[in-house]
């Protein structure tokens, strides 16, 4: 396979970069921040919206069955 110099440049500025270190070095393309990898997400809806979806089911195959 023949690389190309455009292949090379759109595999810098690719979004699968590393996480940035040295954002002086690199302000043109910048990787994400560490920060921005490692948050945490406190604020889970996954079991809201289980349980929600569940009722509404729930609710409408009774209706279902008796309507």
């Amino acid at each position: 396979m023949l690389i190309t110099k455009e292949m090379i440049e759109n595999d810098k500025n690719s979004s699968k970069t590393k996480v940035e270190e040295d954002y002086s070095a690199h302000k043109e393309n910048p990787g994400p921040s560490p920060q921005a990898l490692d948050e945490k997400s406190d604020k889970g809806s996954g079991k809201l919206l289980f349980w929600t979806l569940f009722v509404i089911v729930i609710i409408l195959t009774v209706a279902w069955l008796f309507f």
